[in-house]
């Protein structure tokens, strides 16, 4: 049987083929919006019941800034009002100019970096001479008295709910209360100290256990480092302290993985945050396929708590992944933009592009929980007497509960500094260690000389 030779009849046939097929999936994605995931919905599932303003941190720390005299909770629902009506295109401007000409009760920060350095850790690197006197110090508590009271009467406050607001100032307030602590400690207020820095612990926990967004997490992260390194100035000055309360301690420092952060919540507040202020907004839905929108921004988000329960030292590699995968080049939102999804696909490329950068997040709550390890280890070595040549050993026993998250091995003892340590393998530097006390003056004695007069 003769096979004919294709005409150029039959090419013309073939080519038109071809252009109704795309004008059909052209249009199919033009005109009409994806269906969502499954899946999607349930894993977004959240209460929509409100949480009392009283009972809200969120509320109370929107407010923390209100003049003298004002209600710090009335203030905060009135800023979260004005957030949320910025989001408004008609009501931004007006808005955020209501914002911007608010009153505010200023911080008085401290004036040179070295002060504050000396109230962490290393503070025993630093000249004792350099740092902060008990004049400054007390007069820096004085000025700041009423933003601090007000932070410390939300300590108390158990539920979370809204958009993180003064985040710089909770920064700076808690370093403020770092020094408050070390001062104590200098005037031998042991469990004056030791109560404020618990009840900071416990608040900070419970806040990163609420669904937040990323940049919420990451304030409450810095915070908790702050806290962390003044219990481990408590416990170096004086070890006594982590035996008077070594039952708290081992509760309120034993780490249950990643799941007190409550990733899955963070990713659930963002998205919240993002639908709400956005994609509901009738005038959005007119421009923009919203779910196929909400379907990216799932299936980005189920592959980052994915990549975040791997081993913490691989991370680094699983950050570049996705910083490579969804940082599309100039090249490629282009030719997105002349898909059906064009725009959308622009918004899409906007929400993702810092997915990578969040995994960071997720390397400091590793950090984190190697500290909580390596402070718990040390009231332990002292509650059992452990000399500093069986330090090793001791860390060697300790189970895998209190493992370095990145190296999956034992913490590792410094005989020559006297501190306990874990390490990232991948940076070859500490991201957490402890001292532990030995015969010589400690630093609070030293820096008594200073604070005392």
């Amino acid at each position: 049987m003769q096979i004919k030779k294709p005409t150029l009849k039959h090419l013309l046939y073939f080519l038109f083929s071809l252009w109704v097929i795309f004008v059909l999936w052209y249009a199919r994605g033009y005109f009409f919006d994806e269906t969502p995931d499954k899946g999607r919905e349930d894993f977004y599932a959240h209460t929509d019941s409100l949480i009392p303003d009283v009972a809200n941190a969120a509320i109370g720390v929107a407010g923390l800034d209100a003049p003298e005299n004002i209600d710090i909770i009335q203030r905060g629902r009135y800023v979260q009002d004005l957030i949320e009506r910025s989001f408004d295109l008609d009501n931004h401007d007006l808005s955020q100019k209501k914002l911007d000409a608010m009153p505010k009760l200023a911080f008085v920060g401290l004036e040179k970096a070295d002060e504050i350095a000396c109230n962490q850790p290393a503070a025993i690197q630093y000249d004792l001479e350099q740092c902060i006197n008990s004049t400054k110090a007390i007069q820096l508590l004085e000025q700041n008295k009423v933003l601090l009271n007000r932070y410390l009467s939300l300590l108390k406050l158990i539920d979370w709910q809204g958009t993180l607001t003064n985040g710089q100032l909770l920064i700076n307030l808690n370093k403020l209360l770092s020094m408050q602590i070390r001062l104590l400690a200098t005037q031998e207020k042991w469990q004056e100290a030791y109560q404020l820095w618990r009840d900071n612990h416990v608040f900070i926990g419970r806040v990163l256990s609420h669904e937040n967004s990323a940049i919420g997490h990451a304030v409450f992260l810095v915070n908790q480092g702050l806290n962390l390194n003044s219990l481990e100035f408590l416990l170096y000055e004086n070890p006594e302290i982590g035996l008077a309360h070594t039952v708290e301690l081992d509760a309120l420092l034993t780490t249950r993985g990643l799941a007190p952060y409550n990733l899955k919540g963070m990713t659930r507040g963002e998205y919240a945050f993002f639908d709400k202020n956005l994609l509901k907004r009738k005038e959005v839905a007119k421009t923009l396929h919203v779910e196929y929108i909400r379907n990216r921004i799932y299936r980005v988000h189920l592959e980052f708590l994915q990549k975040a329960q791997l081993p913490a030292s691989t991370l680094s590699e699983s950050r570049l992944e996705l910083a490579d995968k969804y940082s599309p080049s100039t090249t490629n939102i282009l030719l997105r933009t002349a898909l059906p999804h064009g725009l959308s696909n622009l918004i899409v490329s906007q929400f993702i592009q810092g997915k990578g950068r969040e995994l960071l997040l997720v390397e400091s709550m590793h950090s984190k929980n190697a500290l909580m390890s390596l402070l718990n280890l040390n009231v332990k070595i002292h509650q059992q007497n452990i000399s500093k040549n069986r330090a090793q050993a001791f860390l060697n026993q300790a189970g895998k509960e209190y493992e370095c998250p990145f190296t999956a091995r034992p913490m590792t003892y410094d005989a020559k500094m006297k501190k306990i340590y874990c390490e990232n393998p991948e940076t070859k530097a500490r991201v957490a260690e402890v001292r532990l006390q030995t015969n010589k003056q400690s630093i609070a004695r030293s820096l008594s000389k200073i604070f005392i007069k």
